[in-house]
């Protein structure tokens, strides 16, 4: 696995690990758990200078889980 220096665009993060941009929580989640998306999260920390150069994201074995696996997002 290789890191870049370069930053990531959001078309690269989302190929290497759509569930960065999940639009809702998964929905086994409890009533209590506040969703955010990472993406606004990533926006943030583009704004303030950290830009991600590398990202990765766990495969699935069900179909309904595919957009809530874990990822992680380096910079």
């Amino acid at each position: 696995m290789m890191q870049s220096n370069t930053p990531l665009s959001n078309e690269q993060l989302l190929d290497k690990a759509p569930s960065i941009f999940a639009g809702q929580s998964f929905n086994k989640m409890s009533n209590r758990y506040a969703f955010v998306p990472t993406s606004v999260i990533v926006d943030g920390m583009r704004n303030a200078g950290f830009f991600p150069v590398f990202a990765q994201q766990s495969i699935s074995r069900t179909a309904d889980r595919r957009i809530a696996e874990r990822y992680l997002i380096g910079d």
